[in-house]
């Protein structure tokens, strides 16, 4: 009898040679961890870019997602605007309106990289025309993954996808009950 395959389906991704560069460009003390399968993962997207709801790199925990939420609660922040505080989610970057949260369950194994966010120091400017600066520094208790490969071409597919299909779930930010993911 031959043992059961434990190759992660994103291996291909994982070791590209730009795979972990791409992860410290918004993590540190990046360490290579295992995504544990029937775990539900989450991530905030933006309604503008419906085409990497699913596919994104950027992930959490569950606890880790429960941390933002009780911040925003705590904080009388919306759920978006935590999100991007305590994920250091840059003004600039493409689709950074985190006005959506994903969630999906694990179905395949999956590598991951994992850390907390890096500080992202930035300008945004405003309708007006104003600039503004900004800082934004991520706790450090607050783990980020990073999952190359959901998207089709690096060993994910229609046929076989990392993420249950069954499990997501997409919902706005500003319409999120307090307690709807646990």
């Amino acid at each position: 009898m031959t043992a059961p395959d434990t190759t992660p389906l994103n291996q291909a991704a994982m070791d590209r040679p730009d795979s972990r560069e791409r992860a410290e460009r918004g993590l540190w003390k990046t360490q290579r961890v295992p995504v544990e399968l029937g775990r539900f993962i989450y991530r905030f997207g933006s309604y503008a870019n419906p085409s990497v709801w699913f596919s994104g790199a950027w992930w959490f925990e569950y606890a880790d997602f429960r941390r933002i939420v009780r911040f925003a609660e705590e904080s009388e922040l919306t759920l978006g605007y935590a999100a991007r505080r305590l994920a250091a989610v840059a003004y600039e970057w493409p689709g950074a309106d985190v006005n959506a949260i994903e969630r999906a369950m694990v179905v395949e194994r999956l590598d991951a990289w994992a850390g907390p966010g890096r500080v992202i120091v930035g300008t945004e400017r405003a309708a007006d025309g104003t600039i503004s600066h900004y800082h934004l520094a991520p706790p450090q208790d607050i783990k980020q993954l990073y999952i190359p490969g959901l998207q089709s071409g690096h060993g994910a597919t229609a046929a076989r996808s990392p993420i249950s299909l069954l499990a997501l779930a997409h919902v706005s930010c500003s319409e999120i009950p307090s307690g709807y993911f646990e």
